[in-house]
């Protein structure tokens, strides 16, 4: 049952069986880049602490409908390692419900475990806790490390949206990414486990010695760049630190343009930084060049309705006033 969401273009795909991952979404239509092909509301969302009680009362109050599209959804993850919930939930039971404990146990995790397998991380831009939340009609798109759409958490319309990265072709599975794909073959898989899948997207069944090489030192440079992002904001940087910094940034944004990696957790969090530092060091053109490429990034993958367009185009418009 389908649940209501923010109108988006209509006919754009449907769901059939995919050849390498169950039931998956198919573009039945052309979608240009850039296209928002999903705009929903969450079912529900928890705080990212919160346990299988927690998760399975929060089911129990949704509507009938509701409840129906939250069961109709798959179940791939293994009940939680942690068992003390349970021991709280028999101490909440009659002290009559004998052999139905364990029956009740079992829903209790299988709730769980279609929450762990479907939900999508809703981030917020001032800072508070993070939520899980689950969207029943993004959760059909499959993964791929090689996405053709970018999904995300708008805050300012309490929906995930979906976004065409390139030009998607009728008939062809529409994909994004459940993880942070600038990193290896083998570390992508793995951290793919909480899903219950090895992934057999194009990307990890070539394995190409040049992409793999460029992933892992992508990885590499993007822990190195992040660390002195922490390290910048208790450190008095000089115009020698942003420029050694800067330098990194640019080898991030030249490895993801070579390996199509065109989406804005990493790609747009670079040109965002490259502007940053361009700022500090009085290079107005540069700041503007890359302010300019995060603005188009945002736009794409978030949309101008977005927290991350609106923050792009603050800098965007600092750059341009230096």
């Amino acid at each position: 049952m389908a649940l209501p969401t923010v109108p988006t273009p209509s006919g754009l795909y449907e769901l059939r069986q995919s050849p390498t991952a169950g039931i998956g979404v198919f573009a039945t239509a052309a979608i240009p880049s850039a296209t928002r092909i999903l705009c929903e509301a969450p079912l529900f969302a928890l705080p990212d602490d919160d346990d299988v009680i927690a998760c399975y009362l929060t089911i129990r109050e949704l509507s009938k409908d509701q409840q129906y599209a939250f069961w109709a959804l798959a179940s791939s993850t293994t009940p939680p390692a942690d068992t003390d919930w349970i021991d709280e939930l028999r101490a909440a039971c009659d002290e009559d419900i004998g052999d139905g404990f364990d029956d009740l146990v079992k829903k209790y995790e299988d709730a769980y475990s279609k929450f762990e397998t479907n939900r999508f991380t809703l981030r917020y831009p001032d800072g508070s806790p993070n939520k899980l939340g689950v969207f029943p009609n993004a959760a059909r798109f499959n993964h791929s490390c090689s996405p053709n759409v970018y999904h995300r958490y708008n805050t300012n319309i309490n929906c995930l949206t979906i976004h065409a990265l390139r030009d998607i072709h009728p008939g062809e599975e529409i994909c994004t990414a459940y993880i942070d794909i600038c990193n290896d073959t083998a570390e992508r898989r793995r951290v793919l486990q909480h899903w219950g899948f090895l992934c057999r997207c194009t990307a990890c069944e070539a394995q190409e010695p040049a992409r793999e090489l460029r992933r892992n030192k992508l990885g590499g440079l993007m822990t190195t760049m992040q660390k002195r992002e922490k390290k910048r904001s208790f450190e008095n940087w000089g115009k020698w630190d942003y420029a050694e910094a800067l330098t990194t940034v640019e080898e991030i944004i030249a490895l993801m343009l070579e390996d199509g990696l065109e989406e804005t957790d990493t790609l747009g969090e670079a040109y965002e930084i490259a502007a940053e530092y361009s700022l500090a060091m009085n290079c107005k053109e540069d700041a503007i060049k890359w302010a300019e490429r995060d603005l188009e990034v945002e736009r794409k993958c978030c949309g101008e309705d977005s927290a991350e367009f609106a923050k792009a185009m603050a800098l965007l418009e600092s750059a341009r006033a230096t």
